[in-house]
């Protein structure tokens, strides 16, 4: 590390830090990959009058901490909906409703619909709430400022819903297709990949990361410049959790059919078990 401080150069620096991270086992905060995120240097005067400004002007201070309240909301949605949405499917099977349900003459479609619309608001209303007490919050703090009272709202439906209606999909997808709780798996293994690559600049990284991280009540002008990236990231997962309703309506069209049935995760077990020992 001694080394690493008296370093002149990029390529010194990665070197004598690479020996760090072979001593860590390596994929450590002092890989090559992680390098930016161990680099800091404070704001210059120009700069954070800059985003002083934008935070009184275009975030109208609730934007700032509304960013913040979108990140740390993110990855909680980011895993909770699939758990929730899986042992609801769950319920349903266990309880033996499923069946009932599927003979029903309402289109997969339709039903399918009506549980995905419901299951996102039942998990957006607790959020929703926690936003008008903080808006309240600053609100009274700051009150001899002009607020955004809506800028809590904007975030939660251009920030959070995105990765709301991802993880929902996820869940629902996975239930009609593994018919267990397996499908978490995949679900936890992305949120925290997700983790990990956005770990690497907390305070400003959208990118095409499932959850953006802006983890800061500053850097605004690098929101406002990365706006259109942001966009591009919350409509193409609004998209993909659309896509994934759809298979999964494909899917729950076949089983009412009896043309697909969700293997049985005893039967995986024992082909798996069975294969290991051939």
């Amino acid at each position: 590390m001694k080394q690493a401080k008296a370093s002149e150069t990029k390529a010194t620096l990665t070197q004598n830090l690479n020996s760090v991270n072979k001593l860590l086992g390596g994929a450590s905060n002092y890989s090559q990959q992680n390098l930016q995120g161990l680099a800091s240097r404070p704001m210059t005067m120009a700069e954070a009058n800059h985003d002083h400004h934008l935070i009184l002007t275009k975030d109208r201070i609730s934007g700032s901490f509304a960013r913040l309240f979108g990140d740390i909301a993110g990855i909680i949605m980011g895993i909770l909906p699939t758990i929730l949405i899986i042992a609801y499917c769950y319920t349903d099977r266990k309880s033996k409703a499923l069946p009932v349900i599927q003979v029903k003459r309402t289109s997969t479609a339709k039903w399918v619909s009506i549980r995905y619309l419901a299951s996102l608001t039942a998990l957006l209303l607790p959020v929703l709430l926690t936003a008008v007490l903080f808006t309240v919050r600053i609100a009274i703090l700051y009150h001899h400022f002009q607020i955004n009272n809506f800028a809590f709202l904007q975030t939660i439906l251009f920030w959070i819903l995105p990765t709301v209606m991802v993880s929902s999909s996820v869940g629902f997808l996975s239930y009609a297709l593994l018919g267990n709780f397996s499908g978490f798996i995949i679900q936890i293994g992305w949120w925290i990949s997700t983790m990990i690559i956005g770990a690497r600049q907390v305070t400003g990284n959208y990118g095409w990361l499932f959850i953006p991280r802006h983890n800061s009540l500053h850097n605004v002008a690098y929101f406002y410049d990365h706006l259109s990236q942001l966009i591009i990231n919350r409509i193409s997962y609004a998209l993909l959790a659309i896509f994934l309703l759809g298979i999964t309506i494909w899917l729950l069209n076949l089983q009412r059919g009896g043309k697909y049935h969700a293997p049985k995760l005893a039967k995986i077990i024992h082909f798996g078990f069975s294969h290991q020992h051939s």
